[in-house]
């Protein structure tokens, strides 16, 4: 019965945590970081702001769980992409990638402004997290030249950075730019696109 108890405790606390991170995530994406305060997240999450103190300090802390839980899936995509041949595995990078950024474009350009104001922020975001997945892929394309499963390239960082930058860009313009042409393609289309491009390149040899 004790053990039981325990359990039960463990799943409420589990859950409660996840509901702190949720409501976290919504605040931040309306009215962006800088703004928001561990009262609005439990007005969020309809919970009493002392219960957020239980499992985080302050918005800085819960904002590095979020960062790590990111970071995470990342890894877990990476670890995806290097039992598959590079076609699959890019058409994979950008299906995960897309799908994630078109729920949380708002978020994205907000903490991307927020970003370029606040260079503890920008420490926290691009350090913590751009510059760690930036590395990752870079290691997935020189490990994948080194098998010869793509050519060699020059700078493995800058194709990186390209690879990298093409989510958050197609999603912010698809997303908030007044552009017809670019609001009617799907994402399917734009990951179609982009993996033709990837695999067979652009020029005809």
């Amino acid at each position: 019965m004790v053990h039981l108890t325990r359990a039960v405790n463990k799943n409420m606390k589990v859950e409660k945590k996840e509901l702190i991170l949720k409501a976290s995530l919504d605040t931040f994406s309306k009215i962006g970081f800088a703004k928001a305060t561990m009262r609005k997240i439990a007005e969020t999450a309809d919970i009493a702001v002392g219960t957020i103190y239980i499992y985080f300090k302050n918005k800085d802390e819960i904002l590095q769980e979020l960062v790590n839980r990111h970071n995470e899936e990342y890894k877990k995509l990476f670890e995806k992409m290097s039992v598959l041949k590079p076609e699959k595995a890019f058409r994979l990078f950008y299906e995960e990638r897309f799908a994630a950024m078109a729920k949380l474009h708002n978020l994205t350009n907000l903490f991307t402004f927020e970003a370029s104001q606040d260079k503890k922020f920008r420490n926290t975001l691009y350090k913590k997290t751009f510059e760690k997945l930036n590395n990752l892929m870079v290691e997935y394309l020189e490990a994948s030249i080194k098998k010869g499963e793509i050519r060699k390239v020059k700078n493995p960082a800058a194709l990186s950075a390209v690879i990298m930058s093409l989510p958050p860009t197609l999603v912010s313009w698809k997303e908030c730019l007044f552009s017809k042409q670019l609001k009617e393609l799907t994402y399917a289309q734009l990951v179609d696109t982009i993996s033709d491009l990837m695999h067979n390149g652009l020029t005809h040899v």
